[in-house]
């Protein structure tokens, strides 16, 4: 008999370890799975938080909410508790941390639900901002095409003042040149016409007298230089003769 209950002895206790084993690893799943899910609610309440922080800046404006900020921000700072369990603490509890594994989950899918509202309106409010962007800015291109052709207009009409202008000035002016007498402009013409032939005289009478005189005083002043030059340079008679019949 003591040989048969010794196996069977040994048997249950490995039985024993392997199914404290198998429980101490699922103890460290759910202890894992707490503390990612307070990490979860943590992250989910410090969003709800700032969300609650900006729509309460656009209500009462950024001075009167100072004082909650601070309040949100000493919450947030708080230590949060973490769970501990020892390990045979969890083996007799093992099946009284699902509940509480169950409620925490409950509570972070109605704040991200929250959340989610939250960023619908804000989306909302947003693609209503843009609406109101787009229509200021049709406005303006309407109104910026709307003077853009008021001024094209103006400088046209311009244009055209300017030229009736011109026109009638020129107008004017050949009714001027029609009123004048023809005797006074056929006269001033003759006039104009007999002064320049009379300058035209008088300047070839003066070119006629000028050129004899002028051609006597080349004629000596060319002599003298070939005379300077025959007794400067002792020269013959007959370069100077050539130097005469060059100058006649």
């Amino acid at each position: 008999m003591e040989q048969d209950d010794s196996p069977q002895g040994a048997h249950d206790a490995a039985l024993s370890m392997g199914s404290a084993a198998g429980d101490a690893v699922k103890v460290k799943e759910l202890e894992d799975e707490v503390k990612f899910l307070a990490e979860k609610a943590n992250n989910a309440f410090i969003s709800h938080a700032t969300m609650l922080q900006r729509q309460q800046q656009r209500r009462n404006g950024a001075g009167e909410s100072n004082g909650d900020i601070a309040q949100v921000v000493a919450a947030i700072d708080k230590p949060l508790e973490k769970p501990t369990l020892s390990r045979f603490g969890s083996l007799m509890h093992s099946r009284k941390a699902s509940p509480v594994s169950n409620a925490i989950p409950q509570t972070s899918s109605s704040r991200e639900k929250e959340l989610e509202s939250e960023l619908v309106k804000e989306r909302t409010q947003r693609i209503a901002a843009e609406k109101k962007v787009k229509t200021l800015e049709a406005e303006v291109e309407e109104l910026s095409a709307t003077l853009f052709q008021e001024a094209n207009e103006m400088v046209s009409s311009a244009r055209q003042e300017t030229a009736a202008l011109q026109r009638k000035l020129e107008l004017m002016e050949q009714r001027a040149a029609e009123q004048r007498p023809a005797g006074d402009l056929d006269t001033l013409h003759k006039e104009n016409a007999r002064l320049r032939e009379r300058f035209k005289i008088l300047e070839q009478r003066d070119s006629d007298r000028r050129c004899p005189s002028l051609q006597l005083y080349l004629g000596r002043v060319s002599r003298s230089c070939c005379f300077d030059y025959y007794v400067k340079t002792n020269r013959s008679e007959t370069c100077l003769a050539r130097c005469a019949e060059a100058l006649k």
